[in-house]
């Protein structure tokens, strides 16, 4: 039994070592040199255990020179055991000519009460370059005026075909309400015409609201009445007599 405790100690002590290895951190441009305005790809690989814990970081815009376009979700690429080896890449896009040092690659380490930052050896550097003018071989010509074309008719056959119909609609409708009018004894100025004044106002009688009133009928100068041969005004008269050939009595 010592025996073969002494034989696995070698073992359980290689395995107690691996298990308590810190993680690989490494990194790398995708491209690393590219035109301005065209995006890369910053790659990070982390080689860990199974139990161990890693946070890659959050990429930051460097003064409008380098923005992130967009960042991946961790990917696994490889597992071995209890060996995992993962793979974060962050899509970027550069618009400034020059080589950039974007530094080193850091990822946050945690094993139970162990907290560390694991960052890469070498920097990453990348190249942006410009496009290249060579004005001695190719000419640069001043920009051309407007070209003024012939007017087509094809150009506004859709809004006159649109025009037709809008027209025709209102042509229908018109003559339906027309024929609904005259179903009905009216005319189609008839529904549009102004009222009709209102009659004159009769003496003695109240008239509607601004008609004179009966006082200012009495102010008013007394008018000349024609008398009959009977003392009666003449058309109480001739009223008169119109009953009496037809055999009626005025009483």
């Amino acid at each position: 039994m010592k025996r073969l405790f002494l034989a696995l100690a070698p073992l359980l002590a290689w395995g107690a070592a691996a298990a308590q290895e810190v993680p690989k951190v490494s990194a790398h441009v995708e491209p690393d040199s590219i035109l301005i305005g065209d995006r890369f790809d910053l790659v990070i690989d982390v080689e860990k255990d199974l139990v161990q814990v890693v946070e890659f970081p959050e990429f930051e815009d460097r003064e409008g020179k380098i923005e992130i376009v967009e960042s991946l979700p961790v990917d696994t690429l490889e597992r071995d055991g209890r060996q995992l080896k993962l793979r974060k890449r962050y899509r970027l896009a550069a618009f400034d000519e020059g080589r950039y040092n974007l530094g080193t690659a850091s990822v946050l380490y945690a094993d139970k009460n162990i907290i560390d930052t694991l960052t890469t050896r070498d920097s990453l550097y990348l190249e942006v370059t410009t496009f290249q003018i060579d004005s001695t071989s190719q000419s640069i010509y001043d920009l051309k005026g407007q070209r003024t074309l012939p007017f087509r008719l094809a150009e506004i056959r859709t809004y006159l075909l649109w025009g037709a119909v809008a027209l025709l609609l209102l042509a229908a409708g018109l003559y339906a309400l027309v024929r609904w009018l005259r179903s009905r004894g009216q005319r189609l100025r008839g529904p549009f015409q102004p009222p009709p004044p209102p009659p004159p106002p009769v003496p003695g009688h109240p008239g509607p609201r601004g008609a004179p009133q009966p006082e200012a009928l009495a102010e008013q100068p007394p008018q000349a009445v024609l008398l009959g041969p009977d003392g009666y005004p003449a058309h109480l008269h001739r009223r008169a007599l119109g009953h009496r050939r037809h055999g009626d009595d005025l009483r």
